[in-house]
């Protein structure tokens, strides 16, 4: 394995474990604790199978379709909860397909130019984020987006078209009604563990951070593909905003499985960038 894999390995594992510390904190039963730590390792074995798969032509499209007959598949047969479906009951376990696969859209967004065929899908998923709704994932497929633009200076007109439509569906995601009550261990992990441990709270607010900082340092650093690493900047950047403004799961520190393991995929490919 590469050096940047490592170094993906070892955000992980510090961030999910200061994740699992404040959760327990804030009062995470066990169950659900353990839920955390195994998704750490599904996390780990992602992060390195996309540090090594190859690249895809059309992974644009690719990664749009598949985003848009998940979230359709979300409203249909996801479980409603007061108006609401972001998740599909697999077994015992509730998963958020958005949180799996925001990373691929905002790297594959990164990685080639958008013709209508590979933008439609992904502003048609934006969309399907507004009906479920989820203002916190569409905020950072809407930062992923900007992100990149901001790169590359603008875009073409298909891209800003797209880009268009994601700043409405995401203004209309935040305006919809959200009845959902924030979770201790989820959405407020860092204010309750702050509240119980002040320790715990820091090193829940230093992981957020640190959620971001690995792709900022690898700007930083000059690799090449910075418009990928740009990209799950601002997609990451954008879901921690989302849980400081509203009712959404703070990204690996809170619990979350789904979260934490879309982070590790966004891990490895920020690692393929050479």
């Amino acid at each position: 394995m590469t050096q940047r894999v490592w170094e993906g390995l070892a955000w992980l594992v510090i961030v999910a474990g200061v994740g699992l510390f404040a959760q327990m904190v804030a009062g995470a039963p066990k169950p659900v604790l353990i839920v955390q730590a195994l998704a750490t390792v599904v996390a780990a074995l992602v992060l390195v199978g996309a540090a090594r798969a190859p690249s895809m032509r059309s992974g644009l499209v690719l990664a749009g379709l598949v985003s848009c007959g998940l979230a359709l598949a979300v409203l249909t047969v996801g479980p409603d909860m007061e108006g609401v479906r972001r998740w599909l009951r697999l077994g015992p376990v509730l998963v958020q397909p958005a949180a799996l696969v925001l990373p691929a859209v905002a790297w594959a967004w990164a990685s080639e130019r958008a013709t209508l065929i590979g933008a439609a899908p992904v502003a048609g998923f934006a969309i399907l984020l507004a009906f479920q709704p989820d203002a916190g994932s569409a905020t950072g497929l809407l930062s992923a987006l900007v992100a990149v633009a901001v790169v590359r200076r603008g875009g073409s007109r298909i891209e800003m078209a797209a880009l268009a439509v994601c700043l409405a569906a995401t203004a209309v995601a935040w305006i919809r009604p959200d009845p959902l009550p924030a979770v201790d261990y989820v959405e407020r992990v860092v204010v309750v563990a702050l509240a119980a441990l002040p320790v715990a709270g820091v090193l829940a607010a230093l992981g957020l951070a640190a959620v971001v900082a690995p792709f900022i340092r690898r700007l930083w650093s000059g690799v090449h593909g910075r418009a990928g690493q740009m990209a799950l900047a601002g997609l990451f950047g954008g879901l921690v905003l989302a849980g400081v403004l509203g009712n959404f799961p703070a990204p690996a520190v809170g619990s979350g499985a789904s979260l934490l393991i879309g982070w590790g995929l966004a891990l490895g490919l920020s690692a393929r960038a050479t």
